[in-house]
C-alpha cells in the first residue's frame, strides 16, 4: 500500500495559514507531482463548499494556479479538469438540497425563531415511539417473534445518523436558541419532519463527498438527467466495508452470547447484562477500561459517566408529560448544574468539567450519540430516547477517535497477552529490549517459528466507524509501520541480540526476519507496507489457537457454529510457511470479502455503484441448521 495517502489532519491544519498551505502545495508539485498536490487539496477540505460561503475560494484559486504551472501532458491536465468538474457536481447537489429546504421553510415556517426547539421535541417523540415499539416486540420470548419492518428500521437508523447534521445547518443559519419552556402544538412540528425527509438526501451527498475526499469516485449525469455515482476506488471501498462488517459481526456475537445468558439465567438482570456490552466492546480491542486513561481519567470512569446519563434518561422517559415543550421531554441543565450532577455521583469537579467538555457537541462532531450534550443558549440538552439506548463503549470510542484522543495505557496488557498466547501454544516468544548510549530499541513481541524470526509491534487501536475515522486509522497504521521498521532494522543488523534474548543457541541459523504490525482494530484487507504485514489480533489469535473461521448462529437454546471453508494454514501444527501464508491473506478477510459484490442500486439521490454485502439471510430447516443451499453459498 502506498504511504502518505490519508494524512488529512496535516493538511487541514496547514490550511489555517494560507501561505504555509500554498508552500506545501508547491513543494509537493515539485517533489511528488500533480497527483499528490491534487490529493492534498481534496484531503484538506478546501475544494467543495457545501454551504456556498466564500471562505476558501482565494486559497483554492491560488493552489490551482500553482498546480497548473507544474502540469505536464494531457493526463495531468485531465486530473485538474476532473477536480473542477467534481467540485461543480457535488456543490450543485448540495445547492439543490438547500434550495428545497428553504422552499419548505417558507411554506411551513415563515417564523424560524423556534426551529431548534421544535426539531429537538419532534426528534425525541419519534425516537421514543420507535423504542416503545421495539420493546413491545422484545416481550415475545416464547412465541414466534414478529419481524421488524425493514423500512421502519432503515428510517430509524437514518434519523439517528443524520439528526446532528440538522443542528449544524441551524448553526450555519444562526437560528435562535431560547425559550425552553415555550409550548408547541403538533402543527408546529411539521417542519421538523421535513428536516428528516431532506436529510435522506443530505446524508447521501455527505457520504459521496467524504468518499471523494479520501478515495475517489466518478459523478455524472446520464441521458435521462439522473445522477450516477461510481465508487471506483475498489480497495478503499472494500477495506472500509469489510472492516465494518467484521467489527459488527464481533459485536453481534457478543450480544448473542449475552442474550443467551439473559434467556437462561433468571438470576441476572437485563440491565446488568446489557451494561456489560460497553465493557465487552472495549475488551474486544484489548482496551481494559481500568488500565487505559484519557486526561488522567480511567476509561472506566468515562463509561460510568455515560451510564449515569443513561440512567437519567430512563427516569426522564418515565415522566408523564401533558404539554409539548423542551423542558417536559428533554434533559436540560446549565453546564454548572451538569457539573454538580456528576460531583454528586462521586466525580471530582475537575473530572466533571473535562467529561462534559469532551461530550459536548460542536461543528466537527460526528453525532448526538458520541456527543450527547447539545448546546442550547445557556443550557446543555440531552435527547433521552437517543442516549438511553446507545452503547457507551461504542460512543466513547467513536468520540475519542474523532477528537484524536490518544489513550494512555498503564501496563502492557496487549503485548503481554500476545506473548502468553504464543508461549502457551509452544511458540517461543518474549519482548526484546536493548539500550545504546542514548537510544532504546524495544520490540513488543519477538517469536521464533522454524528457522525464522517474527518481530511484532502491538497497537491497541480503537475500531473506526466512519469514513473519516477509517482514513485516519490507515494513516496511523503507516506510522506504526515506520516505528516497527526502525526497530526491526536495528535487530536485523544485530542478530546476536535476538538469539540471546530468545534463548537461542549461538549457532542457530536465522533464515528470515518477518515484520508484523498487530492491531486490535479489524482489518479489511491483507495489507502490506513494503516488508511489513499488518493483521488484526482477532484473526491472529484464531491462527495460533487453530480455530478456523466460522459462522455463528443463535439457535433456540444454544449458539451453533458452522465452518465454511478449509484453509491449508489451519491444517496440522503451525509452521513458518503456514504463518506466512496466513499473514499474506488472512482467511477471515478472504471469507468476508466473498460476501461483497460491486452492485448498482438506486439511492435517495443517485444511482450508486459500489461494493455491498450479499450475505444470504439464513433460513433454518426443522433440525435448526441452515439449509444446504446457504452453506454451499458460504463455501463458494
Amino acid at each position: 500500500m502506498e504511504i502518505g495517502l490519508y494524512d488529512f489532519y496535516k493538511y487541514e491544519s496547514l490550511l489555517k495559514d494560507e501561505s504555509k498551505f500554498l508552500k506545501e502545495v508547491e513543494l509537493q508539485c515539485a517533489k511528488s507531482g500533480v497527483y499528490k498536490a491534487v490529493r492534498i487539496l481534496k484531503l484538506s477540505g478546501v475544494v467543495v463548499n457545501p454551504f456556498n460561503n466564500k471562505r476558501n475560494e482565494k486559497v483554492l484559486k491560488c493552489s490551482l494556479e500553482i498546480i497548473e504551472r507544474f502540469a505536464k501532458g494531457p493526463n495531468e491536465k485531465l486530473l485538474i479538469d476532473k477536480l473542477r468538474y467534481d467540485k461543480k457536481m457535488i456543490e450543485s447537489v448540495y445547492e439543490r438540497i438547500n434550495r428545497a429546504r428553504e422552499k419548505k421553510y417558507e411554506e411551513l415556517l415563515p417564523n424560524k425563531k423556534y426551529e431548534r426547539n421544535t426539531y429537538l421535541i419532534n426528534l425525541e417523540l419519534i425516537l421514543r415511539s420507535f423504542n416503545k415499539w421495539l420493546n413491545d416486540v422484545n416481550k415475545f420470548k416464547d412465541v414466534d417473534q414478529p419481524k421488524f419492518p425493514q423500512s421502519e428500521i432503515d428510517n430509524y437508523e437514518h434519523i439517528v445518523e443524520t439528526c446532528s447534521n440538522v443542528f449544524k445547518y441551524f448553526d450555519y443559519r444562526k437560528y435562535d436558541q431560547k425559550n425552553i419552556h415555550r409550548i408547541f402544538n403538533e402543527k408546529s412540528l411539521k417542519m421538523a419532519n421535513e428536516h428528516i425527509n431532506l436529510n435522506w438526501f443530505w446524508k447521501e451527498i455527505d457520504y459521496f463527498h467524504d468518499y471523494w475526499k479520501y478515495a475517489d469516485l466518478a459523478i455524472e449525469v446520464d441521458d435521462n438527467r439522473k445522477l450516477k455515482v461510481d465508487f471506483y476506488d475498489d480497495e478503499f471501498d472494500l477495506i472500509t466495508s469489510v472492516s465494518d462488517h467484521r467489527a459488527k459481526s464481533l459485536n453481534t456475537n457478543q450480544q448473542m452470547e449475552i442474550q443467551n445468558e439473559l434467556n437462561f439465567n433468571r438470576f441476572i438482570s437485563e440491565d446488568s447484562l446489557y451494561k456489560n456490552i460497553s465493557r465487552e466492546y472495549l475488551f474486544s480491542f484489548f482496551i481494559n477500561p481500568a488500565k487505559f486513561y484519557s486526561e488522567s481519567i480511567p476509561l472506566s470512569r468515562w463509561l460510568e459517566a455515560y451510564e449515569l446519563l443513561q440512567e437519567e434518561c430512563k427516569k426522564k422517559i418515565k415522566e408523564h408529560y401533558l404539554q409539548l415543550n423542551m423542558n417536559n421531554l428533554l434533559l436540560i441543565k446549565k453546564k454548572s448544574e451538569w457539573v454538580n450532577f456528576f460531583v454528586k455521583n462521586d466525580f471530582t469537579r475537575e473530572e466533571s468539567t473535562i467529561i462534559i467538555k469532551q461530550f459536548t457537541f460542536h461543528s466537527q462532531s460526528t453525532d448526538f450519540i458520541d456527543y450527547p450534550f447539545i448546546p442550547f443558549g445557556d443550557f446543555l440538552v440531552v435527547i433521552p430516547s437517543l442516549t438511553e439506548i446507545s452503547i457507551g463503549g461504542h460512543a466513547i470510542s467513536s468520540n475519542f477517535l474523532n477528537e484524536k484522543v490518544q489513550l494512555q495505557s498503564r501496563g502492557h496488557e496487549f503485548e503481554s497477552s500476545v506473548i502468553e498466547l504464543l508461549n502457551s501454544n509452544g511458540i517461543k516468544a518474549r519482548k526484546l529490549v536493548h539500550k545504546t548510549n542514548d537510544t532504546e530499541y524495544e520490540c513488543d513481541v519477538a517469536f521464533q517459528l522454524d528457522q525464522d524470526i517474527y518481530l511484532v509491534e502491538c497497537k491497541a487501536h480503537i475500531q473506526p466507524f466512519k469514513l473519516r475515522q477509517h482514513a485516519s486509522h490507515l494513516n496511523k497504521l503507516e506510522d506504526d509501520v515506520k516505528q516497527l521498521d526502525r526497530i526491526a532494522d536495528y535487530y536485523s543488523q544485530n542478530l546476536d541480540l535476538i538469539k540471546k534474548q530468545l534463548s537461542l543457541s549461538e549457532d542457530f541459523s536465522i533464515n528470515n526476519i518477518y515484520r508484523v504490525v498487530l492491531t486490535t482494530s479489524m482489518q479489511g484487507s491483507n495489507q502490506r507496507y513494503g516488508e511489513t504485514f499488518v493483521v488484526d489480533n482477532s484473526s491472529f489469535r484464531s491462527m495460533i489457537l487453530r480455530r478456523r473461521p466460522s459462522l455463528k448462529i443463535s439457535n433456540t437454546h444454544k449458539i451453533d457454529e458452522y465452518h465454511t471453508e478449509d484453509f491449508v494454514c489451519y491444517q496440522g501444527s503451525i509452521t513458518s510457511e503456514k504463518m506466512i501464508e496466513y499473514l499474506g491473506n488472512p482467511p477471515q478477510i478472504h471469507l468476508t470479502r466473498k460476501f461483497f459484490e460491486k452492485v448498482e442500486g438506486q439511492g435517495s439521490l443517485a444511482i450508486v455503484k459500489k461494493y455491498k454485502s450479499q450475505a444470504p439471510i439464513l433460513e433454518f430447516s426443522k433440525d435448526g441448521r441452515p439449509s444446504s443451499r446457504q452453506l454451499n453459498f458460504l463455501k463458494a
